[in-house]
């Protein structure tokens, strides 16, 4: 190994995201006479569901909050243009509309780039998220929140 190269023990001896990585990267081929010093790999961490439900729950009305301030804001926007300005404020809408989901499509790119054995479960998931009520899908039941 050269000196810019991480073994897996090493990177699982530094923690973080170098042990998530070492995961993925699977054993390496050069034998050691050292027994590992390094910890198990941790694939997952424990959530705590409520807290989470809870977090999603608040974003949600959090967005439909400021959906609602949009919607206002163009109703009394619209009310106040020509014909001709009404055509040129939805082609500015769709055009901007486009724009975010591709810029959300590239953003879910750059995580499958960083996470490439993960890339086609990532995509998958953004695809059931766009099928998805906002932010409402997979919602588990847990006590103590509005779901």
């Amino acid at each position: 190994m050269n000196d810019t190269t991480v073994s897996r023990r090493r990177a699982l001896q530094t923690g973080g995201l170098a042990a998530i990585a070492a995961g993925l990267l699977g054993t390496t081929t050069t034998a050691s006479a050292q027994p590992s010093t390094a910890a198990p790999l941790v694939v997952g961490t424990t959530t705590n569901m409520r807290a989470l439900v809870a977090e999603v729950e608040q974003q949600i009305e959090l967005v439909r909050t400021h959906d609602r301030a949009v919607e206002v804001a163009q109703y009394v926007l619209y009310k106040t243009l020509t014909d001709e300005q009404k055509g040129l404020f939805r082609a500015y809408e769709e055009a901007g509309t486009r724009r975010d989901f591709e810029q959300m499509d590239l953003y879910v790119m750059d995580l499958g780039l960083h996470l490439p054995v993960l890339h086609p479960a990532i995509w998958a998931i953004w695809q059931h998220l766009l099928e998805s009520k906002q932010g409402e899908c997979c919602m588990p039941a847990v006590e103590g929140t509005i779901s």
